[in-house]
């Protein structure tokens, strides 16, 4: 199978096609924890309640068809002493005892706490007759810009349930006494009504999700990690050289390519920049050949309770499968690794193999396929990671068959590297 710029140009706009769209929203829970993109909408404190914009950084409920925040429910403009009380059937009675207007229902989001937060509140900004798309600072047109005219996004995705009709924004006609802006989603225009008509509303926070723990504070950290010995996130390639990692090109026959810094254009780094991890890919080797593409830490003092966490991933879906081996030596200064695919030299014990049989399916456990997205992986003393001496950890690159005209090999990443051991006595 020969893969040339064309061939790899077409899948990797193929990926971003699929995946560029869910790194403009993030699915954020009842709780206000960040969720998957694969996560469901229910009741529960982990279950998907809201979707944060991340181009904006507001955070924006998620409809329902019933209940509390049922699409079906309209309301009176109401703020203050301003607007009109409304009724208790336009949102069947599930404000009582305060009745269907916007501001009843600011107050109950608030006082439940939705998603984490209590700052919901209408959309506000300034708004013009005519398209969203001529109403730049308004809240409520940006969202319907961003969601309905974004080529790739999916808004029964990110926002199920949403009515396509009027939806009320914060903001007072200033021209028109007792008429209040609003924007269709169907029609995609803006227009104000007066306040005493009843229309949907969807709220919008400043807050955001809560960020995932860095992993010194996971609980298998606390347990396992508790004293840091290693820590590299490859911010710069170059300063990681400085700091003791060492690369070695083992690939047969050798290719163009060897680690390199990550391209934000296949998938953005676990954290921090866009391109701060380190990638590899079926350059490393030419013609069918073998890859064997080591990445080696600085010298690590090993002691007991000495582990090593990272996280991981390739491109999903994926054609050409790859597949990662984490290797120990304790023979300081672990630096002999013969020419040679094939050869291990120093680096003879292996903790574990990430799609060890080379298949391509995406598996976040790395048994039956290379993960699709940053997956964690921690290697421990029942792995094998050693638990005295000196030396080095190592990361191999090994695939056959690679390159451009072969069957594997194609594209991964490693970030966030954490090597610890629990304190000396």
């Amino acid at each position: 199978m020969i893969r040339n710029a064309l061939v790899i140009c077409a899948l990797l706009l193929g990926f971003l096609a699929t995946h560029a769209a869910a790194q403009l929203y993030t699915k954020v829970s009842n709780s206000g924890q960040m969720l998957p993109d694969n996560a469901s909408l229910g009741d529960g404190p982990n279950d998907w309640a809201c979707t944060r914009d991340n181009r904006t950084g507001l955070m924006w409920e998620v409809k329902r068809t019933s209940g509390l925040r049922a699409a079906s429910h309209n309301y009176t403009w109401r703020s203050g002493n301003t607007g009109n009380i409304g009724n208790t059937t336009s949102c069947s009675n599930t404000l009582a005892p305060a009745t269907c207007n916007t501001e009843a229902l600011v107050n109950r989001y608030n006082q439940i706490g939705l998603c984490g937060s209590s700052n919901w509140r209408l959309p506000g900004g300034a708004y013009n007759v005519g398209s969203p798309a001529a109403s730049p600072n308004g809240e409520l047109a940006v969202f319907y810009q961003n969601l309905f005219a974004t080529d790739g996004v999916s808004p029964g995705f990110w926002f199920p349930n949403t009515r396509l009709f009027w939806h009320w924004t914060s903001t007072l006609d200033t021209f028109n006494f007792g008429r209040v802006w609003l924007v269709n989603f169907d029609t995609a225009q803006v227009f104000s009504n007066f306040w005493d008509f009843a229309y949907p509303a969807l709220l919008v926070t400043p807050d955001g999700p809560d960020e995932p723990a860095p992993p010194e504070e996971d609980e298998i950290f606390h347990d396992r990690f508790e004293e840091p010995v290693l820590t590299e996130n490859f911010d710069d390639l170059n300063a990681a050289g400085d700091r003791g990692w060492m690369v070695a090109q083992r690939s047969d026959p050798e290719g163009p390519d060897g680690w390199f810094i990550g391209i934000p254009a296949a998938f953005p780094a676990h954290q921090g920049a866009a391109d701060s991890y380190i990638a590899a890919g079926f350059g490393s080797t030419t013609d069918g050949g073998t890859i064997s593409l080591w990445l080696l830490t600085p010298l690590v003092d090993f002691r007991a309770g000495s582990s090593v966490s990272f996280y991981t991933r390739t491109l999903s879906p994926t054609v050409f499968p790859d597949r990662l081996e984490i290797r120990a030596c304790t023979s300081s200064p672990c630096l002999n690794i013969p020419l040679g695919a094939t050869a291990t030299g120093d680096f003879q014990d292996i903790l574990g193999t990430i799609n060890p049989g080379l298949n391509t399916d995406n598996d976040p456990t790395g048994v039956q396929g290379y993960p699709g997205e940053w997956t964690q992986f921690i290697f421990g003393a029942e792995d094998g990671v050693p638990q005295s001496g000196t030396g080095r950890l190592a990361f191999r690159y090994f695939v056959p068959d690679g390159g451009s005209t072969g069957e594997n090999g194609f594209y991964i990443g490693i970030d966030t590297v954490f090597v610890a051991a629990t304190p000396a006595d």
